[in-house]
């Protein structure tokens, strides 16, 4: 589903794409994003296919309980988004959405959590001027 997702937002962004040079293009960036999308959606289909259908009826109900606890976790860091801002909002989700993946090396847990959004702040913030929440 996600593949078929991916192809028809890079066709649709395509037609963002204003007959200017490609470094220029409002095409460009989402067509860099679905192409990766894509990608990691067909390496996806091909891991499952790969991987054995023996799966216990356990383990499938913990992928649920990770699934619905991703979910609820990603409606709280929308509600509290606006009222802590950007930074402490994305290191308070990052950190434990990690943690529900089962990542339980603090270093980890505690350097992705802090260093990524300060990246994503910087690249933005600074060197794109693009202002976020």
């Amino acid at each position: 589903m996600l593949s078929l997702v991916s192809i028809f937002f890079i066709k649709e962004s395509f037609v963002l794409h204003n007959n200017q040079s490609w470094a220029l293009s409002p095409a460009l960036f989402p067509i860099i994003i679905t192409v990766l999308v894509l990608l990691f959606s067909i390496s996806l289909i091909i891991k499952g296919i790969k991987a054995s259908n023996t799966k216990k009826e356990a383990d499938n109900m913990d992928n649920w309980k990770q699934f619905l606890l991703i979910i609820l976790l990603s409606f709280i860091y929308l509600i509290i988004l606006p009222k802590i801002h950007f930074l402490p909002s994305t290191i308070i989700y990052l950190f434990f959405f990690l943690w529900i993946l089962g990542e339980r090396k603090w270093w980890l847990l505690a350097s992705m959590s802090i260093v990524t959004p300060l990246l994503i702040q910087y690249l933005f913030g600074n060197l794109l001027d693009v202002f976020l929440p």
